[in-house]
C-alpha cells in the first residue's frame, strides 16, 4: 500500500497554537442600565393602572393568592395594546394509573412595547373541573375535550398578559 501524498498526511505541531483572547465586553452597558432605571417608574405605573381597573372579583383566590380571571385579563390587555398571537397547542395521549389522560398544552407570544413574552398554559381531562360530576369520576369519552383545550389556552393568554404587564406576585394586600 502506499502512503498518502505529502499534501494529505497529517502534520504535527511543535508548539501549541497561541490563545486567542475572548472580547470582554460588560453584560449591560451604562446606558442599557440608565434605560432599565427610566422604565421602573413606568412598569409601577402600568401596574397601579392595571390593578386600578380591576375589582376584587375579577380575582381568583387560588392557594391565598389572587389570579386574574380571564375576561378582565384579557380587557387590561386591550387597554394596554397587548398583542397575543403565535398561539399554538399540542395535545399529547397517556395512561396513568390505567385510565387515558388527554393534555393540551398551548403556547402564546404577548408583545408589548417591544419586548416578548411567551408562555404555556396546561389543562388536562384529568383535572377535577372536567374529570368529576357531582363528585364521582366522569370516563373519558363523556368529557368535553373542546373545553378542555379551551382551558389551556384560557391559562397560556392569562399568563401571558400577567408577565408581559408585571402582574405576578400580586398579594391581596
Amino acid at each position: 500500500s502506499r502512503s498518502p501524498p505529502a499534501a494529505l498526511r497529517p502534520t504535527r505541531l511543535s508548539a501549541p497554537l497561541p490563545a486567542v483572547p475572548e472580547p470582554t465586553l460588560p453584560f449591560l452597558t451604562e446606558r442599557e442600565v440608565a434605560l432599565a432605571e427610566e422604565a421602573v417608574p413606568h412598569f409601577q405605573r402600568i401596574r397601579r393602572i392595571a390593578l386600578e381597573v380591576t375589582r376584587q372579583d375579577d380575582w381568583i383566590d387560588i392557594g391565598g393568592r389572587p389570579h386574574l380571571n380571564s375576561s378582565r385579563a384579557m380587557k387590561v390587555a386591550a387597554l394596554f395594546g397587548v398583542r397575543l398571537a403565535a398561539m399554538r397547542v399540542d395535545e399529547t395521549r397517556e395512561k396513568l394509573d390505567g385510565k387515558e389522560v388527554v393534555r393540551y398544552v398551548a403556547r402564546v407570544t404577548a408583545r408589548f412595547l417591544g419586548r416578548e413574552v411567551e408562555t404555556e398554559g396546561v389543562a388536562s381531562s384529568d383535572d377535577a373541573f372536567f374529570a368529576r360530576k357531582n363528585g364521582k369520576p366522569v370516563p373519558l369519552h363523556e368529557v368535553n375535550l373542546n373545553s378542555v383545550r379551551k382551558k389551556a389556552v384560557t391559562n397560556a393568554q392569562v399568563r401571558a398578559v400577567k408577565a408581559i404587564l408585571g402582574l405576578g406576585g400580586i398579594t391581596w394586600d
